[in-house]
Protein backbone atom coordinates (compact mmCIF):
# COMPACT_ATOMS: atom_id res chain seq x y z
CA UNK A 1 0.00 0.00 0.00
CA UNK A 2 1.29 3.73 -0.81
CA UNK A 3 0.54 6.35 1.63
CA UNK A 4 -0.45 9.65 0.87
CA UNK A 5 -0.28 13.58 2.51
CA UNK A 6 -3.72 15.05 1.36
CA UNK A 7 -6.07 18.15 2.46
CA UNK A 8 -8.82 20.52 2.08
CA UNK A 9 -9.37 22.17 -1.74
CA UNK A 10 -10.60 26.00 -1.51
CA UNK A 11 -13.57 24.40 -3.52
CA UNK A 12 -13.96 22.52 0.24
CA UNK A 13 -13.41 18.99 -1.78
CA UNK A 14 -11.16 17.02 -0.16
CA UNK A 15 -8.76 14.83 -2.36
CA UNK A 16 -6.04 12.09 -1.48
CA UNK A 17 -3.42 13.38 -4.34
CA UNK A 18 -1.78 10.32 -6.31
CA UNK A 19 1.05 9.98 -8.59
CA UNK A 20 0.31 9.30 -11.87
CA UNK A 21 3.25 6.92 -12.42
CA UNK A 22 1.96 4.23 -9.63
CA UNK A 23 -1.22 3.29 -12.33
CA UNK A 24 1.10 3.67 -15.09
CA UNK A 25 -0.24 6.79 -16.47
CA UNK A 26 1.87 8.73 -19.19
CA UNK A 27 0.94 11.45 -21.61
CA UNK A 28 0.26 9.28 -24.11
CA UNK A 29 -3.64 9.05 -25.05
CA UNK A 30 -5.21 5.63 -25.62
CA UNK A 31 -8.04 4.01 -27.62
CA UNK A 32 -11.23 2.10 -25.75
CA UNK A 33 -13.78 0.97 -28.18
CA UNK A 34 -13.17 3.10 -30.84
CA UNK A 35 -13.02 6.28 -29.21
CA UNK A 36 -9.80 8.04 -27.75
CA UNK A 37 -9.26 8.74 -24.17
CA UNK A 38 -6.54 11.29 -22.62
CA UNK A 39 -4.74 10.65 -19.43
CA UNK A 40 -5.81 12.25 -16.46
CA UNK A 41 -3.84 15.31 -15.98
CA UNK A 42 -3.49 14.88 -12.55
CA UNK A 43 -5.22 11.95 -10.25
CA UNK A 44 -6.54 11.84 -7.06
CA UNK A 45 -9.20 9.77 -4.74
CA UNK A 46 -11.97 12.42 -3.92
CA UNK A 47 -13.06 11.50 -0.20
CA UNK A 48 -15.24 14.93 -0.22
CA UNK A 49 -16.96 15.73 -3.17
CA UNK A 50 -18.11 19.62 -3.93
CA UNK A 51 -21.88 18.92 -2.54
CA UNK A 52 -20.88 17.44 1.06
CA UNK A 53 -17.85 20.07 1.12
CA UNK A 54 -20.56 22.59 0.68
CA UNK A 55 -22.64 20.93 3.55
CA UNK A 56 -19.56 21.25 5.56
CA UNK A 57 -18.86 24.70 4.80
CA UNK A 58 -22.61 25.82 5.74
CA UNK A 59 -22.16 23.34 9.25
CA UNK A 60 -18.88 25.34 10.00
CA UNK A 61 -20.32 28.61 9.65
CA UNK A 62 -23.50 27.65 11.81
CA UNK A 63 -20.56 25.91 14.76
CA UNK A 64 -17.00 27.98 13.84
CA UNK A 65 -15.75 24.84 16.59
CA UNK A 66 -16.74 22.33 13.71
CA UNK A 67 -13.67 23.03 11.84
CA UNK A 68 -11.13 22.10 13.98
CA UNK A 69 -13.29 18.79 15.08
CA UNK A 70 -12.88 18.57 11.29
CA UNK A 71 -9.37 18.85 11.14
CA UNK A 72 -9.03 16.50 13.77
CA UNK A 73 -10.69 13.96 11.98
CA UNK A 74 -9.03 14.76 8.81
CA UNK A 75 -5.62 13.69 10.76
CA UNK A 76 -6.82 11.00 12.58
CA UNK A 77 -7.89 9.00 9.58
CA UNK A 78 -4.68 10.37 8.15
CA UNK A 79 -2.23 8.73 10.51
CA UNK A 80 -4.64 6.08 11.76
CA UNK A 81 -2.72 3.00 11.33
CA UNK A 82 -3.36 2.81 7.76
CA UNK A 83 -3.75 6.27 7.23
CA UNK A 84 -4.87 7.47 3.44
CA UNK A 85 -2.96 4.89 2.12
CA UNK A 86 -4.70 2.86 -0.81
CA UNK A 87 -4.27 -0.35 -2.82
CA UNK A 88 -5.32 -1.11 -6.21
CA UNK A 89 -7.90 -3.19 -6.98
CA UNK A 90 -8.56 -5.32 -10.39
CA UNK A 91 -11.38 -3.42 -11.14
CA UNK A 92 -11.37 -1.29 -14.32
CA UNK A 93 -14.79 0.65 -15.74
CA UNK A 94 -15.64 2.46 -18.32
CA UNK A 95 -17.99 5.14 -16.73
CA UNK A 96 -20.43 7.42 -19.14
CA UNK A 97 -22.95 10.15 -18.27
CA UNK A 98 -24.80 13.64 -20.10
CA UNK A 99 -24.25 16.78 -17.80
CA UNK A 100 -25.83 20.40 -17.97
CA UNK A 101 -23.20 23.44 -17.90
CA UNK A 102 -23.88 26.53 -19.05
CA UNK A 103 -21.80 28.22 -21.73
CA UNK A 104 -19.97 31.53 -21.39
CA UNK A 105 -22.79 32.83 -23.91
CA UNK A 106 -25.46 31.69 -21.02
CA UNK A 107 -26.76 28.56 -22.80
CA UNK A 108 -27.34 25.41 -21.51
CA UNK A 109 -25.40 22.83 -22.95
CA UNK A 110 -25.20 19.46 -22.86
CA UNK A 111 -21.78 17.62 -22.45
CA UNK A 112 -21.26 14.37 -23.07
CA UNK A 113 -18.29 13.07 -21.16
CA UNK A 114 -16.45 8.97 -20.23
CA UNK A 115 -13.91 7.98 -18.06
CA UNK A 116 -11.98 5.36 -17.28
CA UNK A 117 -11.78 4.50 -13.49
CA UNK A 118 -9.51 2.39 -11.17
CA UNK A 119 -11.12 0.88 -8.02
CA UNK A 120 -9.11 1.18 -5.15
CA UNK A 121 -9.16 0.30 -1.08
CA UNK A 122 -8.44 2.80 1.06
CA UNK A 123 -9.19 1.93 4.62
CA UNK A 124 -8.81 5.89 5.78
CA UNK A 125 -11.43 6.79 3.74
CA UNK A 126 -13.78 4.34 5.56
CA UNK A 127 -12.52 5.48 9.25
CA UNK A 128 -13.13 9.53 7.98
CA UNK A 129 -16.47 9.07 7.05
CA UNK A 130 -17.50 7.12 10.44
CA UNK A 131 -15.98 10.19 12.12
CA UNK A 132 -17.82 12.51 9.74
CA UNK A 133 -20.83 11.07 10.10
CA UNK A 134 -20.86 11.11 13.82
CA UNK A 135 -19.74 14.91 13.72
CA UNK A 136 -22.98 15.63 11.68
CA UNK A 137 -25.32 13.34 13.50
CA UNK A 138 -26.56 12.02 10.27
CA UNK A 139 -25.18 8.65 8.26
CA UNK A 140 -23.37 9.16 5.48
CA UNK A 141 -22.43 7.20 2.80
CA UNK A 142 -18.88 6.30 1.80
CA UNK A 143 -18.15 6.78 -2.01
CA UNK A 144 -17.66 4.09 -4.10
CA UNK A 145 -13.37 4.59 -3.72
CA UNK A 146 -11.92 5.07 -7.64
CA UNK A 147 -9.24 6.93 -9.46
CA UNK A 148 -9.95 8.19 -12.64
CA UNK A 149 -7.28 7.20 -15.27
CA UNK A 150 -8.91 8.23 -18.58
CA UNK A 151 -11.19 10.94 -19.56
CA UNK A 152 -13.30 11.29 -23.36
CA UNK A 153 -15.33 14.36 -23.87
CA UNK A 154 -14.90 16.48 -20.26
CA UNK A 155 -11.25 15.97 -18.64
CA UNK A 156 -13.24 16.50 -15.03
CA UNK A 157 -14.53 13.61 -14.60
CA UNK A 158 -17.87 11.90 -14.10
CA UNK A 159 -17.96 12.06 -10.24
CA UNK A 160 -19.12 8.90 -8.68
CA UNK A 161 -19.64 10.07 -5.00
CA UNK A 162 -22.60 7.61 -4.15
CA UNK A 163 -23.36 3.80 -5.35
CA UNK A 164 -26.30 5.06 -7.00
CA UNK A 165 -24.47 7.25 -9.22
CA UNK A 166 -22.04 4.24 -9.54
CA UNK A 167 -24.64 1.89 -10.79
CA UNK A 168 -26.55 4.78 -12.97
CA UNK A 169 -23.10 6.09 -15.14
CA UNK A 170 -21.14 2.63 -15.35
CA UNK A 171 -21.32 1.47 -18.66
CA UNK A 172 -19.66 -1.58 -18.25
CA UNK A 173 -16.34 -3.14 -17.28
CA UNK A 174 -13.06 -2.50 -18.95
CA UNK A 175 -10.39 -5.16 -19.09
CA UNK A 176 -6.92 -3.83 -19.50
CA UNK A 177 -6.06 -6.15 -22.77
CA UNK A 178 -8.98 -3.72 -24.00
CA UNK A 179 -7.37 -0.22 -23.80
CA UNK A 180 -5.10 0.57 -26.60
CA UNK A 181 -2.38 2.32 -27.00
CA UNK A 182 -2.49 5.80 -29.40
CA UNK A 183 -0.13 8.06 -30.71
CA UNK A 184 -1.28 10.67 -32.81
Amino acid sequence: MNSIDMGFTEKRTLLIPLRKEDFGLSEEKIQFRGKIFDPKKEVHITVVGRKLGQELEEAIEVNPRLNTTLMQAVKEASWHKQGWSFKKKDEMYHVSRDREQVNPRGEVEVIHAESIILMVEAPGVDKFYEELSRLLGKDLEVPPVHVTLYTHGDTVGIGLLTQAAFEEFVAGRVFPDELRGFSA
